[in-house]
This record gives C-alpha cells, structure tokens and sequence, in this order.
C-alpha cells in the first residue's frame, strides 16, 4: 500500500513538473529562440549598425547582444549571442559601422530578425554559429578554462 501511494505521488509530481516547465510557451519561444535558427532561410548583406542593444534574459539570468542594422531594405535586428562571448572576442561595433552579415532569418516575437551566423567588420570575422544555427559558445567556457589551467602550469 506504501509502496502504491509512493508511486502514484511520484507519478503526480513528475507530471506537474513537466506541465509547469511546458508553461504556456512563451517562456519557451523567447529563451528558446536559438531553435528558431533555419538553415533555409540564410542569407548574406551588408548593412549599417544603428544601434547597440543588451538585452536581459531573466530565464538564464544572462544577457545578449544585438544589433540594429539598417541597409536599402530597412531595419532589421540582429541577434549576436550571449555578451560574456561577444565581449570576449576581437570585435568592437560601433554606431554607424558597415557590417556583412550572414545569418538565419526568423520571425522573432512577431518582428523579422536575423540570427547571426557570422559578422565580417573590416578584414575581421567574428563567427558565432556554423551551418546549422550550433553556437560557437556552446562549451566555449569549459574548453577556455581548461586551456587557461593548462598554460597556468
């Protein structure tokens, strides 16, 4: 009977933890929106940055860079990647430089983006994702602090 009762509480909270991470979505769609990257939909353009945006993300307590670009065809986002990546890296933007710019285009809470795949300023490349949307992040932190230790040896 103890062993029944265990189960079915077991049962019981295993299904409102998946409900209550399943949520309505939304939290999902924004955190989440990495998934949203579609390799049919990659496309390259210049276009010039006019405006420098950091935006928090309270689901992973991060916070991410993108840019605003502006070329013929408008104003467009551009989602670059978390700020502890882009700050680590060899690339300073700035108000009005003129970027190449090679990434997915989403639909992004209702608003066209682009999810950058790689940023070319000048003769410099900052790349940030490969052909199928893979964040050149992803376990960027554990391979630097390994390799810092190994130098530190």
């Amino acid at each position: 009977m103890k062993k029944t009762l265990f189960l079915i509480a077991f049962a019981v909270m295993g299904a409102m933890a998946l409900y209550a991470q399943k949520g309505d979505g939304s939290a999902n769609k924004t955190s989440n929106y990495g998934k949203m990257f579609n390799p049919k939909t990659i496309e390259t353009f210049e276009a010039s940055v006019t405006s420098i945006l950091t935006i928090y993300e309270a689901q992973k307590s991060t916070y991410g860079i993108h840019l605003e670009v502006k070329n013929d065809q408008g104003v467009i986002p551009v989602h670059l990647g978390p700020s502890w990546y882009i700050d680590d890296q060899d690339v300073i933007f700035s108000i009005g430089d003129t970027l190449s710019i090679t990434g997915s285009r989403i639909t992004y809470e209702g608003t066209p983006a682009i999810i950058a795949m790689e940023v070319k300023i000048n003769e410099v490349v900052l790349p940030l994702r490969n052909q199928n949307g893979i964040p050149n992040w992803r376990g960027w932190q554990k391979k630097n602090a390994r390799n810092k230790r190994n130098k530190s040896q």
